[in-house]
């Protein structure tokens, strides 16, 4: 796979089939359209590419007020897992902002990718005032001679799969549907940081984790692994606010069950399996200890008769 930061970087590219989105996810939907290119690409001995954006367009337009399910360091690393031969990662800016759907098409994806295919999902629009619909684009592509593809929306279990469902039921703390839709549990990264102590003085020492990720599930306990050097142990995770302690900034702290190494200023991947309650305001140190006994048995019976995700 090779990364492209521009359009000048976009040279000796003979025909292609490209795909162009936000991919936010990289959910079962995008899997889908993304397989179909290079499905198509390497039966016509095209070149497969992606072409996605940073920031988000919604970042853009909205600026802080929406919520990712990737940074874009883990949207590559998926994206990477499907084998699409170039990506192209264009800088949302008010160029990019004020361009003609017939612009984009024309500039970029015939003169500079000479596109003999596109695939878009059924609800993508893009260029100036999202003007880039399917009717526009099945025009441009009569014009420029190159085959259009929509892809349909794509259900799992009933539910219409795309990026603002899944940030919806994350938020709501349903990791379990969410990890349906993605293919994969959802998955935060970060830093192992030194936190208070408290879990260690309840007798659970917890690692506290600091992370670039925007979007967190409600807050709450939850079942997840601890991916670190691509080793996955289970843990409990807590994301809230400790009310027990009055605690005022939201934290995510882990306890590793069975586990004694030091993992300060490491990297680690923090994966949600499901949530079993929601965080809770205790009347004392001794009551909290108590549910995290229990909370601790729940997750070793759980992770008895469960695989890891390797």
């Amino acid at each position: 796979m090779n990364v492209i930061y521009s359009i000048e970087d976009a040279k000796d590219i003979k025909e292609t089939s490209v795909t162009i989105g936000n991919f936010d996810g990289v959910h079962v939907a995008h899997q889908k359209i993304i397989r179909d290119v290079v499905e198509k690409a390497k039966e016509k001995h095209y070149t497969s590419v992606l072409i996605t954006f940073d920031p988000h367009p919604l970042k853009y337009f909205q600026k802080a007020q929406v919520k990712l399910l990737q940074t874009l360091k883990q949207k590559l690393e998926i994206m990477a897992i499907l084998e699409i031969d170039i990506i192209v990662l264009l800088s949302f800016d008010e160029i990019l902002a004020n361009m003609t759907a017939s612009q984009f098409v024309e500039n970029i994806l015939v003169k500079k990718f000479h596109a003999r295919e596109l695939y878009m999902g059924y609800n993508f629009q893009f260029g100036k005032d999202k003007e880039g619909d399917s009717t526009l684009i099945q025009k441009l592509s009569k014009k420029h001679n190159f085959n259009f593809y929509i892809q349909q929306a794509v259900i799992v279990d009933g539910i219409v799969c795309n990026s603002t469902t899944i940030r919806n039921f994350i938020e709501n703390g349903d990791v379990d549907t969410a990890m349906k839709l993605l293919d994969r549990h959802f998955t935060i990264s970060g830093t192992v940081i030194k936190g208070s102590g408290l879990g260690k003085l309840l007798g659970y020492p917890t690692i506290n984790i600091q992370t670039e990720n925007e979007l967190l599930p409600h807050d709450g306990v939850y079942l997840t692994y601890i991916n670190h050097n691509n080793n996955f142990y289970p843990s409990i995770t807590n994301i809230g606010f400790r009310p027990t302690f009055k605690g005022k900034n939201r934290t995510v702290e882990s306890f590793i069950i069975d586990f004694e190494k030091i993992l300060y200023d490491e990297q680690i991947h923090l994966l949600f399996i499901k949530k079993i309650r929601n965080e809770i305001q205790f009347s004392s140190s001794l009551e909290l200890a108590e549910q995290i006994t229990k909370d601790v048995e729940y997750a070793r019976n759980y992770f008895d008769k469960t695989q890891s995700p390797l």
